[in-house]
């Protein structure tokens, strides 16, 4: 649950990668398709829409109860919102939510 210190995204068509400083890649799709079972721990592909200008998911956590994500830019642009919703399964059925902030590098801001 340690947020990563840097991550880029880019965006081709209806796909949004996020490739972070830990040399993840997460593909997330937005148009349906079908994904597909990644054997590399280091990738994988996430089924996610458009909710206006937040990118959003449903996703199963990493010890396997549900998890919610979106990510949306701050209404300036020089921030980037992530925010995670998890709820445990099991016996204690808990949930947790996740707020982290980046910082988005001004070079970064003037190629938007």
């Amino acid at each position: 649950m340690s947020p990563p210190a840097t991550m880029t995204f880019s965006m081709t068509g209806a796909e949004v990668d996020l490739q972070d400083d830990r040399d993840r890649k997460s593909a997330f799709m937005t148009d349906g398709r079908k994904l597909k079972k990644s054997k590399d721990d280091n990738y994988q592909e996430i089924a996610a829409e458009w909710d206006g200008s937040r990118l959003v998911t449903d996703e199963k956590s990493p010890r396997g109860g549900k998890m919610s994500r979106s990510f949306e830019l701050s209404p300036e642009g020089r921030q980037l919102y992530e925010n995670l919703h998890i709820e445990s399964s099991g016996r204690n059925n808990r949930s947790m939510d996740l707020h982290y902030v980046y910082e988005i590098p001004l070079e970064a801001q003037n190629q938007r």
